[in-house]
């Protein structure tokens, strides 16, 4: 129970710290982490979509998805993204199964990482489009790994 007591000469209330805390996101849409075990991935394709001779796939590591977009990582060295750039036909690979959509990338910066290691790149891409099979599919994929989630908790 809050106790009524003075802090830095103002009126306040204490209490004892609780044993466990609820974290709520503060956003329209809910994003869900993807564990590292999970390995769910995004392909994009680069170079002229003109000639198939110059085009290549960049596999990317999902490190957490919503319905409104994806954040990336394990970019190849030199591969970053304006903001801006489109990328069209990515294949999504989640474990409720594969699908293709077209990403729009908002970000992209060095992730914070302790130690001396390069830090890697952080690509925040939104859903340009996405339709509600598609939508359906990320809110699957989304559900499995919150329930996963609390499994482990």
């Amino acid at each position: 129970a809050a106790v009524p007591c003075v802090w830095q000469g103002a009126p306040a209330f204490a209490c004892a710290v609780p044993a466990s805390m609820v974290r709520l996101q503060r956003r329209d849409y809910f994003r869900a982490h993807v564990p590292l075990a999970r390995n769910l991935r995004c392909a994009v394709r680069v170079g002229d979509a003109q000639d198939a001779r110059t085009t290549r796939a960049i596999d990317l590591r999902i490190l957490d998805v919503s319905v409104t977009g994806v954040a990336l990582a394990d970019a190849p060295p030199g591969f970053a993204p304006a903001p801006g750039t489109r990328f069209g036909g990515a294949r999504l690979t989640l474990q409720s199964g594969a699908l293709d959509v077209d990403l729009e990338v908002m970000y992209c910066r060095e992730a914070p990482r302790a130690g001396s290691a390069p830090a890697p790149l952080r690509i925040g891409c939104r859903f340009v489009g996405l339709p509600p099979r598609g939508q359906a599919l990320i809110r699957l994929c989304i559900n499995a790994l919150e329930r996963e989630r609390r499994g482990r908790t």
